[in-house]
């Protein structure tokens, strides 16, 4: 996956709110996928969102 343009991220309000539940593990996991990404290291953790067009998701395993 290559990227040309700065990589930013924007949360969505439903997307807030469920950060906001999570306990500080899960936390930690999302927001270390946000900074590899950013650095532009792309793994399992970001995924194309289906039938976008430039849009990207995390994905992180919140149980662990």
């Amino acid at each position: 996956m290559e990227f040309d343009k700065p990589i930013k991220v924007i949360f969505l309000p439903q997307a807030e709110a469920f950060i906001d539940k999570l306990d500080k593990k899960s936390k930690q996991k999302l927001f270390t996928a946000i900074r590899k990404v950013r650095e532009r290291l792309i793994g399992q953790w970001f995924i194309k969102l289906h039938g976008s067009d430039g849009i990207n998701e995390f994905w992180f395993d919140e149980s662990n």
